[in-house]
């Protein structure tokens, strides 16, 4: 993560799209590589904040996004504060999380609890396009993030809670 976060920090501030790499192989595309998470807005704060703390920058945005979504989550699930707090504390500090925030795949995991979140709001309130659209733009930051093998497990999982979601909303309502 940290030389694509630096690479991306020296292209920009010669006042270049990092569009190539040409320090892995003979050169490769770098904007349209997924990992590079060029697109995300945590890798635009990192790159505002400079180099010296730039990866420290991102993986406390992505482990405060884990924090933040399970605490949301578990209040969408009608967990007490302590539980929530609980919740929140045990997915943002799992090792399977906190091994993986300094790399690509650690920014789609950090967006799993509030994409979930978001798709259990848009499948009870899917009358209301708001929560569809913040469902879409956590869907969008989701692939910015950079690791696309862990999207459709992430999706896939997103997807069946909106349906469900859905089908309990209009069970109810009948």
């Amino acid at each position: 993560m940290m030389p694509l976060l630096w690479h991306t920090d020296r292209e920009l501030r010669k006042g270049r799209v990092p569009l190539w790499n040409p320090f892995a192989g003979l050169g490769v595309p770098f904007l349209g590589n997924q990992r590079s998470a060029v697109l995300h807005p945590f890798t635009a704060l990192g790159v505002a904040v400079g180099r010296r703390h730039a990866l420290l920058t991102v993986t406390f945005c992505r482990w405060l996004l884990a924090f933040l979504g399970t605490w949301l989550l578990a209040t969408e699930m009608g967990q007490c504060v302590a539980g929530r707090a609980v919740a929140a504390s045990v997915f943002s500090l799992s090792p399977a999380l906190v091994a993986r925030l300094t790399f690509p795949m650690g920014g789609v995991l950090a967006h799993t609890p509030l994409l979930l979140y978001l798709a259990i709001r848009a499948g009870r309130c899917w009358q209301r396009p708001r929560w569809i659209v913040a469902l879409a733009l956590g869907l969008l930051s989701s692939i910015l993030a950079g690791h696309f093998e862990y999207l459709p497990v992430v999706w896939a999982v997103t997807a069946a809670a909106f349906v469900g979601a859905t089908l309990r909303a209009e069970g109810s309502r009948r």
